[in-house]
């Protein structure tokens, strides 16, 4: 994991720039490609051992339209969410 202020984040990852990272999560794996946001999050979630029920509601059909939205929302709501989960 690498903080999206990290100060060599866009020489490191050229095609990935800091106002994106700030929008949405973003993972990138083994061979390069880079997930972002309902995506980055399925992807973590499958690749992590036990989770396998977790991804289920987004590997299914229409999961990761249901995933985007909330993925959406929460990105959009994130500081009244931080302070309400407090």
């Amino acid at each position: 994991m690498i903080p999206f202020q990290e100060p060599n984040l866009e020489s490191r990852f050229p095609g990935i720039s800091r106002e994106q990272c700030w929008e949405e999560l973003h993972l990138i794996d083994e061979g390069g490609k880079v997930f972002r946001g309902a995506a980055a999050v399925r992807e973590t979630l499958t690749r992590l051992s036990g989770s396998s029920l977790i991804a289920l509601p987004i590997r299914v059909p229409g999961g990761m339209w249901i995933a985007h939205g909330v993925y959406r929302w929460v990105a959009r709501n994130r500081g009244w969410l931080s302070r309400w989960i407090r």
